[in-house]
C-alpha cells in the first residue's frame, strides 16, 4: 500500500474517532489542544457523526478523498520548501535530474515519516483524553 494512502486512511479514521468520542460525550473538546482541535474542527467540516451505518460507510469514504487530496497536496508542498531550503542553504544552483529524483524520494519519505507521527501523537491523546473522561465519570 502506498504510504500517502496509509496517512489518509489514519487521517480518516482519527477523524471520525474524534468526532464520533465528542459526539457520544466520551471526550470533551474543550480539553484538546490546538493541534488536535484543528484536527477536530477539519473533521467536523467533512462529515458529522453518523447513526446510519450506509452513511457512516459513505461519510468514511468521502472523508477518506478529501484527507486523500489534502495529504497529497499537502506532501508535495512540503517537499518542494524541504527540498529548496536545503538547496538553498547549500548554494547548489544546478543539479541533475537523477539527484533531483533521489533527493525528492528522500525528502518524501521523511516528509510522510513527519506526518506519520503527527497522527500517532494525536491518536495518543485521543486515547488520553478518553482515559481523563472515564476517571472524571468514575470519581463523581
Amino acid at each position: 500500500m502506498f504510504k500517502i494512502t496509509q496517512i489518509s486512511i489514519k487521517a480518516t479514521t482519527l477523524g471520525r474517532k474524534a468526532v464520533n468520542n465528542v459526539a457520544k460525550g466520551k471526550i470533551n473538546p474543550q480539553k484538546f489542544s490546538e493541534q488536535l482541535d484543528t484536527f477536530y474542527k477539519n473533521a467536523i467540516d467533512i462529515a458529522p457523526a453518523q447513526k446510519n451505518w450506509f452513511k457512516k460507510v459513505k461519510a468514511w469514504f468521502s472523508t477518506f478523498a478529501n484527507n486523500y487530496r489534502k495529504a497529497k497536496a499537502e506532501i508535495k508542498q512540503n517537499v518542494e520548501e524541504v527540498k529548496n531550503y536545503h538547496l538553498h542553504n547549500s548554494y547548489i544552483d544546478k543539479i541533475s535530474s537523477k539527484d533531483d529524483k533521489k533527493l525528492t524520494k528522500i525528502t518524501k519519505k521523511f516528509v510522510t515519516e513527519l506526518l506519520s507521527l503527527e497522527y500517532k501523537k494525536i491518536k495518543n491523546e485521543i486515547k488520553i483524553l478518553k482515559k481523563e473522561q472515564k476517571l472524571n465519570i468514575q470519581t463523581k
